[in-house]
């Protein structure tokens, strides 16, 4: 009983769609009555974009020019409309623009016959304008260049220096380079060939909605087999006093050099700028630019300088106590000293000194210009037994010393 139920159901919803079905088909193709429908998102065409840049101006990128339409027409014609069948214009010509939006009429230039646009009076269009810029930039290299072992890439030379840019502020804005683009690998020798040229960012992104002035550009690579040249560190002005050069060391002994041959070939030492001596008080490390000649390139990547490491030398001292010789008393004075050693300062450099002992030094005290008794105090003469001009002597103390009338005892006469 529930299978013929179910069967009955099935038969009675199939009658009704096909009547549906029939009803729809009459109405449609026999009644065909007249409708309204919407058609979104037809492409509007603009023309004459250049007077635009005749007074700075130029369209903001990123924009899509579209409008609705509500047209009118029978079932069957409504049917086949699509978006294609309407050509829709603005005419930038015919309009005085501002930076920002800009509401504008559009102009149905062609549709089809058949239908009928309702909201034909009331369509427009907003569009957004920006300041039109040019400006020149400078051409940066962002070519992979690898040479052979022992070859070396000198900076690359391009056929121009600067590129014009022109577009939108907003793209402008974001332009932080030109660069030139490619890879190059496994070179022994220079060439020469072009490359494109994309504006980018400070990430390096390109930038879209610019145009350049040129689109590629004519570049030169030269290729050459290095030479290895010893550094020389050149020095101007004296150390100050009482210090001297213990040890003068640059981080690079010899680099490696690359450029054209011929002058390669003159070149048998890179010296660098002077060292002025006479502003070193201690020990430093200094870094000191390279005299590259012109054309050369020297092969230490981003560096055109060395490090120089400047050990300097303080003057010591110590004291060594000497004995003193006393000589050339006057006759008929005898004398008495105090003390016959006195200290002595050894000024000088370690290693100069370190070696000097009291028996390395002669102190004498010359009496003969005393003829008269007395007490008296003398700094004598001190000398080096083997001289050394890289010593010197200071003595610190004076000799005490008495001289006193000799007394001649008379013997009576008888």
């Amino acid at each position: 009983m529930d299978n013929w139920n179910n069967k009955q159901k099935a038969i009675v919803q199939m009658v009704c769609l096909l009547l549906s079905i029939a009803l729809w088909f009459y109405v449609t193709n026999v009644e065909n009555p007249i409708k309204t429908q919407d058609i979104n998102k037809v492409p509007v065409q603009l023309m004459n974009e250049g007077v635009l840049k005749d007074s700075n101006l130029t369209l903001a990128p990123n924009q899509q020019f579209f409008v609705n339409l509500k047209i009118e027409g029978t079932t069957q014609d409504l049917r086949k409309i699509n978006k294609d069948d309407f050509e829709i214009v603005i005419d930038l010509s015919e309009y005085a623009y501002k930076i920002g939006a800009n509401k504008i009429p559009v102009h149905i230039v062609d549709s089809p016959a058949r239908v009928a646009i309702k909201n034909n009076s009331s369509l427009t269009l907003t569009i957004y304008i920006e300041e039109y810029v040019k400006k020149d930039i400078e051409i940066t290299s962002d070519i992979n260049i690898i040479a052979k072992p022992t070859y070396y890439v000198a900076p690359i030379e391009f056929s121009n220096d600067k590129v014009t840019i022109s577009g939108p502020k907003s793209a402008i804005d974001n332009v932080a380079s030109v660069v030139a683009r490619g890879e190059e690998y496994n070179l022994s020798e220079t060439i020469s060939k072009s490359y494109h040229l994309y504006p980018v960012d400070e990430n390096g992104n390109k930038v879209d909605n610019v145009t350049l002035s040129q689109d590629t550009i004519d570049a030169t690579i030269n290729v050459n087999e290095g030479k290895i040249v010893p550094v020389k560190v050149n020095t101007v002005g004296e150390l100050i006093s009482g210090i001297r050069l213990k040890d003068f060391t640059s981080n690079y002994k010899e680099v490696e050099l690359s450029g054209p041959k011929e002058i390669l070939d003159t070149i048998d030492v890179i010296e660098t700028n002077p060292v002025n001596l006479s502003n070193i008080t201690g020990d430093t490390t200094i870094d000191v630019d390279l005299k590259i000649p012109d054309k050369v390139q020297v092969n230490l990547g981003d560096v055109n300088s060395v490090s120089v490491t400047i050990t300097v030398e303080n003057e010591s001292s110590k004291e060594v106590t000497v004995d003193v010789a006393l000589n050339g008393v006057v006759d008929g004075l005898n004398l008495d000293v105090t003390n016959k050693t006195v200290r002595v300062k050894v000024i000088g450099y370690e290693e100069d000194i370190k070696n000097i002992t009291a028996e390395s030094i002669t102190a004498n005290l010359d009496l003969s210009s005393y003829t008269e008794a007395g007490q008296f105090t003398e700094y004598p003469a001190i000398t080096l037994n083997s001289p050394n001009d890289k010593v010197r002597l200071e003595v610190l103390d004076k000799v005490s010393f008495n001289l006193e009338k000799v007394v001649t005892e008379t013997t009576p006469t008888e």
